[in-house]
């Protein structure tokens, strides 16, 4: 199942704040037994499992993945247990996770293998809440391991994968309206227009959920930079929101998209889940997000019809920039009641099954020794994209984004209203200034 390619991050080493995959279903927990069809990964676990009869017990598996509560990760679930049938594994899956996780900590209640997202806690409660990962020997392999380091520089979560964002297409409405992977902007907005010009969405925006619209003006102004640490060097000016920075032509690209006509014909009436199925059903060209959307895209359509290319953000026909890095990390609670069970999980997760985790997942390697077989990678690589180190964003930033009330989010849907970029930048220029204490 595994082939040698050249890991399509290795120049990355952190990220920002990466959406990966909100569902939209409540809370839910299950448990599971054997009997999946997910093929266990090959790649090497160097852990004996000649005893792994012994292992028994009870322990929880916590995601923010609502979506795959029923479906892929009871097969996770299920090849674990092939291995250790003692062991009963509860998924339990959370629709606003990182708040949920935040509670459970304060009453030192974490589930025993969680989801670990990279930005949302801080190095002392990872610290003080999770088991240190270093003395394990596949924890030297992973990349990207220093974003879930605590305060005392010990690592205490280890990366799914690794994600980029990049325009996500359907290949199949490619084919039929003879066009080509964009490779400017004029190109891109002109293949639009003709998905469009079809009866379809050129590019989706998910706008009326909200979070999905960061990959719009988050990424999109850190590569427009050309600096992953982009973010952070807005808390350096009082008026950082004029318009020739970074920001703001992000969010005028937005805006040209729009008055394009590419985009839903009411983006702010365009939900996650609907606008997902419509993608399957072939009624959307275009959707700029992470290739851990294509799993998601899939049925009926094939990994074959879908593909991934990096956004041309301008008309320069060289390699474009794409922000890039670690997807969310797996991480195992200091406070589990069997930590035998709750470590065999952890390892079959992150070593034994971890390639096959990443595929299905459809992410990209995080591992030096793995790499995974997919073919959007490929096609993405192929276009040489010049992968920026995003950075997380730093205290003063924070803290100014907190003083100020910063949603970037509902500022974009504000945008896709009024269609008045500068006026919405000049009203959070002086609430920035205000907050600053100038």
């Amino acid at each position: 199942m595994l082939k040698r390619i050249t890991s399509l991050f290795l120049a990355v080493t952190l990220v920002g704040t990466l959406a990966v995959g909100c569902g939209s279903k409540d809370n839910a927990s299950t448990s599971t037994t054997p009997g999946s069809t997910v093929q266990e990964s090959t790649a090497s676990s160097t852990e004996a499992t000649s005893s792994t009869a012994k292992v028994e017990g009870e322990i929880t598996f916590s995601s923010n993945r609502t979506d795959l509560q029923n479906t892929l990760l009871p097969e996770f679930v299920a090849a674990f247990n092939k291995q250790f049938p003692d062991v009963k594994v509860n998924i339990e899956t959370i629709k606003d996770y990182q708040p949920a996780m935040k509670v459970k900590m304060s009453s030192n209640d974490l589930p025993d293998v969680w989801t670990v997202h990279n930005g949302y806690y801080t190095k002392d409660q990872l610290t003080k809440y999770n088991i240190p990962l270093d003395g394990y020997d596949f924890t030297k392999d992973f990349l990207y391991a220093e974003v879930f380091s605590g305060a005392d520089g010990k690592i205490y979560a280890l990366p799914q994968g690794a994600s980029a964002t990049g325009v996500v297409y359907n290949k199949k409405i490619f084919a039929e309206l003879g066009l080509s992977v964009p490779q400017t902007l004029d190109e891109m907005i002109d293949a639009g227009k003709k998905i469009s010009g079809s009866g379809r969405v050129g590019l989706a925006t998910a706008a009326k959920a909200g979070w999905p619209l960061q990959y719009y003006w988050l990424d999109v102004a850190n590569t427009i930079a050309g600096d992953g640490n982009y973010r952070n060097t807005l808390a350096t000016s009082e008026t950082p929101f004029t318009a020739d920075s970074p920001i703001v032509k992000a969010f005028t690209l937005l805006k040209t998209f729009k008055d394009a006509g590419i985009l839903e014909k009411d983006p702010l009436s365009s939900d996650w889940e609907p606008i997902k199925k419509d993608f399957r059903d072939g009624k959307v060209g275009m959707f700029i997000l992470g290739p851990w959307f294509i799993p998601q895209a899939l049925d009926p359509l094939t990994m074959e019809d879908v593909g991934f290319f990096p956004l041309p953000y301008d008309n320069e026909k060289t390699p474009k920039k794409v922000s890039a890095g670690p997807d969310v990390g797996l991480g195992m609670a200091q406070n589990t009641k069997n930590k035998e069970a709750t470590e065999a999980f952890f390892k079959f997760m992150m070593d034994t099954n971890y390639a096959n985790v990443g595929k299905s997942l459809g992410l990209l390697t995080s591992r030096k020794s793995v790499s995974v077989d997919l073919p959007f990678a490929k096609e993405f690589e192929s276009f040489n994209p010049q992968k920026l180190n995003v950075v997380s964003d730093t205290k003063e930033y924070t803290d100014i984004m907190n003083k100020a009330q910063v949603d970037y989010n509902k500022l974009a849907q504000e945008v896709l209203v009024t269609g008045d970029v500068q006026k919405a930048f000049d009203k959070l220029n002086e609430k920035w200034k205000k907050a600053m204490g100038k």
